[in-house]
């Protein structure tokens, strides 16, 4: 089996190539699903470490999943985390990532995308 977490930058220096990062990770999404059996898919939007007002956070989490369509909807309609002008909480991130329900004998994988 094959385990794969997709973690994207979602704060606003990620504006100009939101839409697109969101579009070709859902492609990506559906493309994994429909050539990997047994294929389970968890994603982790990051926030700023500082998030501001407005509905800002610092992370979002999916678990793994083995439905494409929860977790394109995820990817989709996240809402954006605009913060302000801190570090992305990427370490956090990676913390949540050892939370995720990884089998022991499943090939792991993390896609990270940001600036």
């Amino acid at each position: 089996s094959v385990q794969i977490a997709v973690v994207f930058d979602d704060t606003g220096s990620m504006r100009p190539v939101a839409g697109e990062v969101r579009r070709n990770n859902c492609r990506l999404i559906q493309s994994a699903f429909s050539s990997i059996p047994a294929l389970e898919m968890g994603a982790i939007a990051v926030g700023d470490d500082a998030p501001g007002e407005g509905g800002s956070y610092m992370t979002k989490v999916l678990p793994l999943q083995r439905d494409w369509d929860v977790v394109a909807r995820f990817v989709k309609s996240v809402p954006p985390a605009y913060g302000g002008d801190f570090d992305e909480c990427y370490e956090l991130a990676l913390h949540q990532l050892r939370d995720f329900k990884w089998k022991a004998d499943a090939r792991k994988i993390v896609i990270f995308f940001g600036d």
